[in-house]
């Protein structure tokens, strides 16, 4: 073996990296999937800015986990959904959406994080991060969003949570002042209940 100076090097015992938590993020979209059966967009994206600019593709070259993807359905009762999201790409973008699911890839819109429960294999609750709104890049950075509280399962007890916590990563605030008064008050948001509600959906 080579002789190494350890002299000088700090021990490291491993341990967890600094995650995302809940807020507001502009993400890029790395790929998209058409699933016309189901009639949804299966969209795989990746953190495009601050502190955790490519986290997730980090973790792909790390631990071979997949990119994080949402889905948005196309269905007739979600189309109010579906365009509320292409509007937020559109306005964050030189773009104009063409019914091709792949002028998508590599564009860029403002997301909020929010928590939600699963729960694992093991039976234990744990703790995920999932778009919930969609919003332009500018507004993110203006700081014009609201995160929610963490979405809980049905009928499951409240106790601490593992999963995405860790050193706080948020790099925009998430209220927005009034123009009548000043007075901070969050911003209103939409939740596409049909993809929630769309048994057989995979998030």
């Amino acid at each position: 073996m080579k002789q190494i100076d350890l002299s000088n090097v700090e021990a490291n015992q491993g341990g967890e990296y600094a995650r995302p938590q809940a807020g507001g993020y502009i993400i890029r979209i790395k790929a998209v999937q058409d699933v016309p059966e189901k009639e949804y967009l299966k969209i795989s994206y990746d953190i495009a800015d601050g502190e955790f600019k490519g986290y997730y593709t980090d973790m792909w070259q790390r631990t071979g986990y997949d990119l994080p993807t949402f889905i948005k359905s196309y269905k007739d009762k979600a189309l109010g959904y579906f365009k509320a999201f292409i509007d937020a790409v559109e306005g964050s973008n030189r773009y104009k959406w063409n019914n091709d699911e792949r002028s998508l890839v590599n564009l860029f819109v403002g997301t909020v994080l929010r928590e939600e429960e699963y729960r694992s294999s093991s039976g234990e609750i744990k703790t995920i991060l999932k778009p919930d709104i969609f919003l332009t890049t500018a507004e993110i950075r203006n700081g014009r969003f609201e995160v929610r509280p963490c979405k809980r399962l049905s009928n499951a007890p409240a106790s601490p949570q593992s999963g995405f916590n860790g050193t706080s990563a948020v790099n925009y605030t998430h209220q927005t002042a009034s123009p009548q008064t000043g007075a901070q008050t969050p911003q209103q948001t939409f939740v596409d209940m049909d993809v929630y509600n769309d048994g057989g959906v995979p998030f």
